[in-house]
């Protein structure tokens, strides 16, 4: 790691914990969807446990498609809980 990722992350951990989510999410963002599932996939199929339980999910997907919720609902709801996650 070099002397200025350091600094910076010793900064950003001194950050409240809602700053230092808006920054993991703003940084999340910029590296586009394609690199986002590219990181997330590569480092989760190493767990043998994680591809085993991605296989029961895609399992029940493809048993009961109708139990699915389309995207834009979910990120409602997860806007919701963090609005009201501000409010306490």
């Amino acid at each position: 790691m070099s002397a200025t990722v350091r600094r910076l992350l010793d900064e950003i951990l001194s950050l409240a914990e809602d700053e230092r989510v808006e920054i993991a999410d703003g940084i999340w963002q910029s590296l586009g969807e394609a690199s986002q599932e590219e990181m997330h996939f590569n480092h989760s199929m190493s767990d043998p446990e994680f591809r085993a339980e991605i296989e029961r999910r895609s399992d029940e997907v493809h048993a009961h498609p109708e139990k699915l919720i389309p995207w834009e609902e979910v990120k409602a709801q997860l806007a919701q809980r963090q609005a009201e996650r501000k409010l306490k």
